[in-house]
């Protein structure tokens, strides 16, 4: 099931009701709060689908079907970036659609051994970040992105190669990001601006 309750309050309030299934990811809250993002996946099937609910509980709105990450929504909530997995072309791309899970655009893609994680819009709308992970001689690392979805073109953040992200966040002016993992270079868990 999935459950909230106030950070000041004691009253928790179940959202959406024990499932068949897990979630995937944790949940994203739309920027003005009152809807909750959630991936569902079946333990019979590897696609996972992307539903919608209000806070205040109600039916879940499926929107798009196989997607692989939590979503990242944009600051006007009217779209949403994600990533799906494509075991067939041996590809992980970078999908942008609509609030409602209509007129899907593939932003980017790589080949394996690469793969996307979460994705997040800047808050001025103009790029989405992401880490992505990939191996080469020296093993596996991860790498910060940006895509800007109106063009396509993509950007390094930095040269900084890490064993991991947890997570990545804008900062409220756009300027930078603040990512929690581990930098190679790094002896434990940290957090970093960039």
């Amino acid at each position: 099931s999935l459950r909230l309750r106030q950070v000041r309050g004691t009253v928790e309030r179940e959202i959406v009701p024990p499932l068949d299934g897990y979630f995937l990811g944790g949940v994203t809250f739309s920027p003005d709060v009152n809807s909750i993002y959630y991936v569902l996946g079946n333990r019979d099937s590897l696609f996972r689908r992307l539903y919608r609910v209000s806070v205040l509980g109600g039916d879940p709105q499926k929107l798009v079907d196989d997607i692989d990450t939590p979503v990242g929504v944009s600051p006007d909530s009217k779209r949403l970036a994600f990533r799906r997995h494509l075991p067939q072309s041996r590809e992980d791309t970078l999908v942008v659609t609509n609030e409602n899970g209509t007129g899907e655009q593939v932003i980017t893609t790589r080949k394996l051994p690469a793969f996307f994680g979460k994705p997040e819009w800047s808050p001025n709308a103009q790029f989405i970040a992401y880490p992505v992970t990939s191996k080469d001689e020296g093993g596996e690392y991860t790498i910060l992105e940006a895509t800007n979805p109106s063009d396509r073109s993509t950007i390094p953040i930095s040269s900084t190669r890490w064993n991991w992200i947890n997570s990545v966040e804008w900062l409220p002016e756009s300027n930078g990001l603040v990512v929690t993992g581990k930098p190679r270079s790094a002896p434990a868990d940290h957090r970093d601006s960039i």
